[in-house]
This record gives C-alpha cells, structure tokens and sequence, in this order.
C-alpha cells in the first residue's frame, strides 16, 4: 500500500513542476503589460528555479525510497560513452 501513496505523490510533485514551468512564461507577459514591479519581477526566476530543485529533489529521494530505478522526472540523464 506503501508504494501506491509514493507513486500518486510523485505524480503530484510532477504535476507541481509541470505548473511551476507553466508560470515563467506567464510572468514574462505580466513584465511585458507591466502589471508586475520591475523587483519583484526580477526576484521571481531564482524562487521558480529553487521551489523547482526542492521538487525534483523530493521526487528523487522518495523514488530512492521506494526502491525505483526511475530517474526523477526532469533530471538531467548521462549517456556512458
């Protein structure tokens, strides 16, 4: 039963980091129209980015748990060779 929550909360942190990838473009555009402060603006990729590794590093340490040989989704994969 275990494995079953691990897997469902994985499939949310991806999904989280799906919608945290979504809002970069819609923070340009609200730059653009000017509906944001230009600081605020500039404070927003190094939150997005940080909040994006704590997801991926939550997934990657939970599927290790699990015992998964999955690469955490969006991980940068090497090839041997």
């Amino acid at each position: 039963m275990g494995r079953h929550y691990t897997a469902g909360f994985v499939q949310l942190l991806r999904k989280a980091s799906g919608s945290r990838a979504e809002l970069e473009p819609q923070l340009n555009l609200a730059g653009d129209l000017g509906c944001l402060p230009e600081a605020e603006l500039r404070e927003m990729p190094g939150a997005s980015g940080r909040v994006g590794m704590m997801l991926l590093s939550l997934e990657g340490s939970l599927l290790r748990r699990s015992g998964s040989t999955e690469a955490p989704h969006g991980a940068l994969e090497t090839t041997a060779g």
